[in-house]
């Protein structure tokens, strides 16, 4: 029966490559977490934008000038926030994205050893069962040899 002598380290490195797919799954989803937090607070600005624009029939006074600076200020800081995350975000995610590459090769690298190790393990069973069989071959053939090489008066 093959054995391969590495499997305990290739296991380990399969574990390590289900683990780095899990990482990434989990900044692929913090991603488009940010991003959609992103284009909520881009759709509440352009609300306000086109509420603001719309023409009033009453007159404008100092104070709703101040709260709506001071909206577009708190939607502009919150956009600039949402953005700034949403760049540390495609930055984890890449970085998740090139370890499960780098454990994926690890992994490869390992099974092509196994497969090279099996082939190789075949071949010299199946060379040594031909080696077996050719014995056994050799053998019936001389008994055979024998067998009609004394005549049939002369056996016992």
């Amino acid at each position: 029966m093959f054995r391969f002598r590495l499997q305990k380290i290739l296991d380990l490195r399969q574990r390590e490559e289900d683990e780095c797919q899990r990482t990434l799954a989990q900044a692929q989803r913090h991603r488009m977490e940010v991003e959609s937090a992103l284009q909520k607070v881009c759709s509440e600005r352009e609300d306000f934008d086109r509420r603001c624009a719309l023409p009033d029939s009453r007159p404008l006074r100092p104070l709703d000038l101040q709260t709506r600076r001071a909206r577009v200020l708190a939607l502009s800081q919150r956009q600039m926030r949402c953005e700034l995350d949403l760049g540390r975000a495609l930055q984890l995610e890449e970085e998740a994205r090139r370890a499960v590459v780098e454990a994926h090769r690890a992994v490869e690298v390992l099974r092509r050893l196994r497969e090279k190790a099996q082939r190789q393990w075949q071949a010299e069973k199946d060379a040594q069962e031909r080696k077996e069989l050719d014995d056994i071959s050799s053998r019936y053939g001389a008994l055979r040899r024998r067998s009609t090489a004394t005549p049939a008066g002369e056996r016992g």
